[in-house]
């Protein structure tokens, strides 16, 4: 089970007899919540003289008594700053136990080494969208209540990220997915069609082979973003232009790429070929075979060589360690370096 601990301007103060007591920042609120069915003393005082009290209504619905409580008040998660305030069905504008899962959104978008793009469906006032663009996602935003995503606008704006790659979108989220599927799909068919118009030459012509292009349609037709579909078809006209030579890919093309991406992850011991495929957004068993093709070598081969290479470059240090040197190098066990060093 995930608990959203982090938080200092939210907290559960009791439950029991249908009802909660809640500490929002400074100010209490006492909301029904039909879970707790247990019976409690209640001694704290807070149950009998909250900032806020929702009442239940006994024909369905319920209307807040709100005293001297502000219509909206700020609270802080982390480095995430929300309003929060009564709203009609008991809500304050946000769920503080999503806490949990915008840890798990930020951790993930922030050590994926890429850039993400995250879909937030029925996002209501934006706790997730300003989590995942604070992480540096681009994110869109999509609400059918034109009010909640003001509201969201607005979290953003507290929280620093007015000006954060965030679209903000009132639609109906069905017929928003639909509609995004749809030109998606004619997108990438178009991108096709212009692949196919490149290639428009006699067979014994063609620049690349059949398996080459079938790769090429696949990788277009998957792409998850705009930036995936640049990319596949940036590596289509790049292969097509140099073949167009009259020579093979020069290994500096993928090599380069390829060995940019490894210095930048070469002390990560799980590193793999099919991190480097999510890198370049090439799929792992065309950059397998491609990559053999060009250099003669397999990315083991080549994942090793440059492990080695980099050791030998930190060995060069007499007072650097065996054990720093591997760690940095990727190897999990140093034994494995001096073995292979000597």
């Amino acid at each position: 089970m995930w608990i959203a601990d982090g938080w200092k301007d939210f907290e559960l103060l009791d439950c029991g007899r249908g009802e909660k007591l809640e500490r929002w920042g400074n100010k209490l609120l006492v909301r029904p919540d039909p879970q707790a069915i247990w019976n409690t003393p209640r001694t704290l005082p807070g149950w009998k003289h909250p900032d806020g009290r929702y009442q239940r209504s006994k024909s369905g619905g319920g209307h807040w008594e709100k005293g001297k409580l502000p219509q909206r008040w700020k609270v802080r998660y982390k480095e995430l700053t929300f309003q929060v305030g009564p709203m009609n069905f008991k809500h304050t504008g946000l769920f503080p136990e999503q806490a949990a899962n915008w840890d798990f959104a930020m951790e993930r978008i922030r050590s994926a080494g890429r850039p993400i793009n995250v879909l937030n469906l029925f996002a209501y006032t934006g706790g997730a969208t300003v989590a995942c663009a604070a992480a540096g996602a681009k994110v869109c935003h999509v609400d059918a209540a034109k009010g909640m995503v003001s509201w969201a606008r607005e979290n953003a704006k507290l929280s620093g990220l007015e000006q954060a790659p965030v679209r903000w979108i009132v639609d109906d989220c069905a017929k928003f997915v639909e509609r995004e599927i749809r030109d998606a799909t004619f997108i990438r068919m178009c991108v096709l069609r212009l692949c196919y118009s490149i290639l428009k030459k006699p067979a014994s012509d063609m620049p690349m082979s059949y398996y080459e292009f079938t790769n090429f349609q696949q990788e277009i037709m998957a792409a998850a973003s705009m930036e995936e579909l640049r990319a596949c078809f940036e590596n289509f006209v790049s292969l097509y232009w140099l073949r167009r030579q009259g020579e093979k890919p020069p290994r500096r093309i993928l090599t380069e790429r390829v060995s940019e991406v490894v210095q930048a992850h070469i002390s990560d011991i799980d590193f793999s070929l099919d991190d480097v495929a999510a890198a370049l957004f090439i799929s792992p068993n065309y950059l397998r075979q491609l990559f053999k093709q060009e250099t003669g070598q397999t990315f083991t081969e080549f994942l090793t060589a440059q492990r080695m290479q980099h050791a030998h470059m930190l060995l060069g240090n007499p007072q650097t360690k065996v054990c720093d040197v591997a760690e940095q190098a990727g190897y999990a066990d140093s034994r494995y370096l001096k073995n292979s060093t000597i």
